[in-house]
C-alpha cells in the first residue's frame, strides 16, 4: 500500500511538471531521492518512461481533433483524408526521426565510452582494499568449514567462471558459498588473488601492454560487482532476509544494473579491442608482420568478422594475471596471409577520397 501511494506521488509531481519549461524526468529522480520506491534499478527506469504516458494521452485528448486526419463531411457523410493533417504528421515524424537514430546510437557509444573511462581511472590499490574486506565481511558470516585444497579447487569450473553464467546463478552461488566448507576460502581468493599484481606491471601497465592493463581491470571490475553483491546476498541471510525480498533489495539492484553494462561491454570485447600483434618477444621487444604478408581489418570495428578473428569460439580467461579470472566466450586469434594466397587484385580504390580510383 505504501508503494502505491509513492507511486502516486510520483504521478502528480509528473503531471505538473511536464508542462513546465524543466525536465519532469529529473523532478522524479529528485523525488526518488527523497521517497524512494523499492523496485529493482531497471524497473525504475521502465516506471519512469511509462508514467509519462499519461502526460501522452492528455495531449492526445485535448488535440485529438488536430491530429486525426480523417474527416466526415457534414453534407455527403463520406470519410475524407485531411491533406493539412497528413502534413502535420510528416512533418512530426521528419523532425522525430534524427533524434531517434541518434538516440539509439549514441546511447550504445555513451555507455562503452563511459565504461572504458571507469576502467581507465580505476584506482588498482583502493580496489585490492575494497575486495579484501568484502572476503573478510562473507567470512564472518560463512557457516561452513575450512576445506582441503582439492574440494576448494573443485568448487567453481571455468565455465561456472562464465561471467553471464556468474551473475545469472549469482544467488545459487552466494548460498553455496555461504553453506559449502571452503566456501569463505574460495570467495577469499577469488577476490583477493589477484591483489599481487605489481609483480606483472611493466611501463606502469600490468602485461606491459594496454590489452593487457585494460583486460585485467575490466576482470577486476567484474570482481568488485560479484564480491558486492555475493556479501550483500550473505548479509541479507544473516538477518533473516527471505529470498523473496531480494530482488527488490536497492543495493542488489544498483549492483546488477552494473552487473548487466559490464556484460554487454563484455559481449563485444574482442569487437572493440586486440592484443599486441605479433605478440612482442619475450623481453618485451616489438615483433612485426613478414614481409610479402598482410593483416587486415574491416571498417566497421563493432561488427566486422575480420583477421582479428576465427570462426571459433572459445571459453577463457579475460586475464592470465589472476588465477581464478572471470571467464568469456572469445574468438580473438589475430592472423596474417602471406601475398601468395590472396586470390585476385584489387582493382577500385574508394579511400582515402583523394586517392579514390582505379588502381593501376
Amino acid at each position: 500500500m505504501t508503494e502505491l501511494l509513492k507511486a502516486l506521488l510520483f504521478g502528480i509531481v509528473e503531471g505538473v511538471t511536464e508542462w513546465l519549461p524543466v525536465s519532469s524526468t529529473g523532478h522524479m529522480i529528485l523525488l526518488n531521492e527523497l521517497v524512494s520506491l523499492r523496485v529493482s534499478a531497471m524497473f525504475m527506469q521502465m516506471f519512469l518512461v511509462v508514467i509519462q504516458l499519461g502526460a501522452i494521452m492528455a495531449v492526445v485528448i485535448l488535440y485529438w481533433n488536430t491530429i486525426w486526419p480523417f474527416r466526415r463531411d457534414a453534407e455527403t457523410g463520406k470519410v475524407a483524408v485531411d491533406k493539412e493533417t497528413i502534413s502535420l504528421w510528416v512533418k512530426i515524424i521528419v523532425a522525430c526521426l534524427p533524434a531517434a537514430v541518434v538516440g539509439i546510437l549514441a546511447d550504445d557509444w555513451l555507455d562503452v565510452q563511459k565504461l572504458e573511462e571507469e576502467r581507465r581511472a580505476l584506482d588498482l590499490a583502493k580496489a585490492a582494499d575494497e575486495c579484501k574486506l568484502l572476503a573478510l565481511t562473507f567470512e564472518k558470516v560463512a557457516k561452513g568449514d575450512d576445506a582441503s585444497e582439492s574440494e576448494i579447487a573443485e568448487m567453481f569450473s571455468q565455465e561456472d567462471l562464465f561471467e553471464y553464467n556468474f551473475f545469472s546463478n549469482i544467488s545459487m552461488n552466494a548460498i553455496k558459498l555461504l553453506q559449502e566448507n571452503g566456501g569463505a576460502q574460495w570467495f577469499a581468493r577469488f577476490m583477493t588473488g589477484w591483489t599481487n599484481y605489481s609483480q606483472y606491471l611493466s611501463n606502469g601497465l600490468v602485461g606491459g601492454d594496454l590489452y593487457s592493463d585494460a583486460n585485467f581491470r575490466l576482470n577486476v571490475m567484474i570482481k568488485l560487482e560479484c564480491g558486492k553483491i555475493i556479501t550483500r546476498i550473505a548479509n541479507l541471510v544473516a538477518d533473516g532476509v527471505s529470498a523473496s525480498e531480494w530482488s527488490s533489495d536497492e543495493a542488489i539492484a544498483k549492483y546488477m544494473a552494473n552487473a548487466q553494462k559490464l556484460n554487454s561491454y563484455l559481449a563485444r570485447l574482442d569487437q572493440r579491442n586486440m592484443p599486441a600483434f605479433p605478440a612482442n618477444t619475450s623481453d618485451g621487444s616489438p615483433s612485426y608482420i613478414p614481409e610479402n604478408c598482410y593483416f587486415m581489418m574491416g571498417d566497421n570495428r563493432y561488427n566486422s568478422l575480420d583477421m582479428r578473428h576465427s570462426y571459433d569460439y572459445k571459453l577463457i580467461p579475460i586475464t592470465k594475471f589472476d588465477e581464478l579470472s572471470i571467464t568469456y566466450y572469445s574468438n580473438m586469434e589475430p592472423q596474417f596471409v602471406n601475398r601468395s594466397k590472396i586470390l585476385g587484385r584489387a582493382s577500385l580504390r574508394i579511400w582515402p577520397l583523394n586517392r579514390f580510383g582505379l588502381i593501376k
